[in-house]
């Protein structure tokens, strides 16, 4: 089992998300997961379709030595599609052609294989493994490169969700840590809340070493404050615990300074 938690970093990429065009669910999406699953994620950064930007970028993040590097984006067949020659030329590889993914492409794209493989959409990183892609055409890879895992997504919403949930599945299966989750919803019909419960937040983020966030948040003309608590562990039962007397405890204390203030 492994025995440490896991880090990961995200490098989107893409024109359209810099030119505010695309909304970048899929940064929103993975990071989600990769919570749950118990990783830290711990950089998130978006970039220009430009060779150069990403090479660097994947040879900044590989020297922070994260376990798991995922891309998304440039994967597909026009001329902004950069992604695949940029990591090859990142990590000192060369594109060779998969005779298994041509054959993928030629039973599953029948009657449009020859435009897909004229754009060299079977030509792959030496040494990755295909991850096929049932939603789309451009499939997924993954790369073990000097104890890091780079997995390297198409960037359409869809393709990627469906890339991503297939990988996480079988990746995450040796370690033993996850993330436990609670929330609550606490009404605040004056709107100070949050002003109210900083200390008790920071208090409890420095003693338990968790993830602690409020959110303010209006609905049907009622105020609240959302809490978010989570913590990873490699033990559920206790951290469960652990996080239920952290929510017991703020709504007792939320309770009695409501009290205080209004008498």
């Amino acid at each position: 089992m492994k025995s440490k938690i896991l880090t990961a970093e995200i490098i989107n990429i893409g024109d359209e998300l810099l030119k505010g065009k695309t909304v970048n669910t899929n940064a929103a999406y993975i990071a989600d997961l990769l919570d749950k699953e118990g990783f830290i994620t711990n950089r998130i950064v978006v970039i220009h379709d430009k060779t150069n930007d990403i090479v660097k970028e994947l040879r900044d993040s590989l020297s922070r030595k994260p376990a798991l590097i995922v891309t998304t984006g440039g994967l597909g067949p026009t001329h902004d599609d950069l992604t695949k020659r940029a990591v090859a030329k990142a990590l000192g590889l060369r594109l060779v052609r998969s005779r298994e993914l041509s054959e993928h492409i030629m039973l599953r794209h029948s009657g449009f294989h020859k435009f897909i493989l004229d754009s060299k959409a079977d030509y792959i990183i030496e040494g990755a493994r295909v991850l096929y892609n049932e939603v789309g055409v451009a499939p997924a890879m993954l790369i073990e490169y000097k104890g890091v895992t780079i997995l390297m997504l198409p960037g359409v919403r869809e393709e990627c969700k469906h890339l991503f949930d297939k990988f996480i599945r079988d990746y995450n299966k040796n370690t033993d840590y996850k993330s436990c989750s609670i929330s609550l919803c606490i009404k605040d019909p004056d709107g100070y809340g949050e002003y109210l419960i900083k200390d008790i937040m920071k208090e409890l983020y420095n003693k338990h070493k968790l993830y602690i966030k409020s959110k303010p948040k209006h609905e049907a003309g009622m105020r609240f404050i959302q809490l978010d608590i989570s913590k990873i562990s490699n033990n559920e039962q206790d951290t469960y615990k652990e996080l239920e007397s952290i929510r017991d405890r703020i709504i007792k204390e939320w309770k009695q300074m409501l009290i205080k203030i209004k008498g």
